[in-house]
């Protein structure tokens, strides 16, 4: 007998990360009075569909609000960066060892102000572990405040 499990998605090597270490690092700006760009990479998701069932499934992200600064001093529009000023491009997804399945397919590029697909499986390819990549580009503009800055990047998998 094969018995069904569930669709679901690690980051870190966990279905429950903890955001103070599972994190998108992203390059270091320097202001200079121009606008600049900090890349990073969204690094090994796993979508792990173990339904047993040829149901479809695709990966988003998106972003629901500002990156804020973290310094409680400095407030208004130049200690936020819009998340439409984040980019996700170049995204990859591939069956985990062992997997026979074809990668599903990957999304398209676009800001995570709105909802971004990452890549989407269907019917009769979808079951088995699957990893998943993306680059991120953030448009520094060259009013924004110094500090740190940090937002939430939700990622969905149904």
């Amino acid at each position: 007998m094969v018995t069904a499990g569930v669709l679901d998605l690690a980051a870190c090597g966990t279905t429950n990360p903890d955001p103070a270490t599972c994190s998108i690092a992203m390059s270091t700006v320097h202001l200079d009075g121009d606008p600049h760009t900090s890349t990073g990479a969204v690094r090994q998701l796993t979508v792990s569909d173990a339904r047993g069932v040829p149901v479809a499934w695709t990966l988003t992200a998106t972003m629901p609000s500002a990156l804020a600064n973290d310094s409680g001093s400095l407030t208004g529009p130049n200690a936020q960066i819009p998340a439409s000023n984040l980019t996700m491009s170049g995204a990859a997804c591939a069956p985990e060892a062992g997997n026979l399945n074809s990668a599903p397919t990957a999304g398209s590029n676009g800001t995570l102000d709105g909802i971004v697909t990452m890549c989407s499986a269907v019917p009769g390819s979808n079951t088995g572990g699957f990893t998943a990549d993306a680059n991120l580009a953030l448009f520094v503009p060259s009013s924004t405040y110094a500090g740190t800055y940090s937002g939430t990047v939700n990622f969905i998998v149904q």
